[in-house]
């Protein structure tokens, strides 16, 4: 048998094994979904309306949460702005190098 043959055999065997196997497998039962639905307990109803359901309900006292507060800005930061404006500029000439050192030469016409 060559090994296409073999190959062949193989994955019509695979084929055949999961075009068997796949019906199998989702059939779980034979009930419908509306019969399966009707054997299941019925869920509970609360009759009781919102506002006697609310009444004599103890509940602690709501907790406060305060926001802490803010310290002052002392305005704007040129010490950081210079750090981020040198970084910007140092990320432009590695950029400006590199586009220029991997930039291919012009073809020479003979």
């Amino acid at each position: 048998m060559t090994r296409s043959s073999r190959i062949r055999s193989q994955a019509a065997l695979a084929l055949a094994i999961t075009a068997v196997a796949a019906p199998a497998a989702s059939a779980n039962s034979l009930v419908t979904p509306d019969a399966a639905d009707s054997a299941r307990p019925a869920a509970k109803v609360d009759l009781v309306s919102p506002d006697a359901r609310d009444n004599g309900r103890r509940e602690p006292a709501p907790i406060v949460v305060t926001e802490p507060a803010l310290a002052p800005s002392e305005g704007f930061d040129w010490a950081a702005a210079g750090i981020g404006a040198g970084g910007l500029a140092l990320l432009v000439v590695v950029g400006a190098g590199a586009a220029v050192r991997t930039r291919r030469a012009p073809a020479h016409i003979a």
